[in-house]
């Protein structure tokens, strides 16, 4: 299960590519996220480890979103109301 941050990170890659068609730079996710490169370099690798998206590692152009969103939680059951 993604953390919070890591739903943010992808969210703001996906929409950011979609309009654009590359990653955004360090400064540009820092001010998105409220995060330091470092931190932000945690989250990128979390999201690559993760098969989210891929990344060399060092520069946030080479980010390719494989999937924008995270596995979806089954649906809750519903009970049956004609027993």
């Amino acid at each position: 299960m993604l953390r919070d941050i890591d739903r943010k990170m992808l969210a703001i890659l996906r929409n950011y590519m979609a309009i654009h068609k590359t990653a955004p730079g360090f400064k540009l996710l820092a001010a998105k996220t409220g995060k330091m490169e470092n931190e932000i370099k945690h989250v990128l690798n979390r999201l690559r480890e993760a098969g989210y998206i891929e990344w060399d590692g060092k520069y946030t152009l080479t980010i390719a979103v494989l999937q924008a969103w995270g596995p979806r939680a089954p649906a809750p059951a519903l009970p049956n109301m004609l027993d």
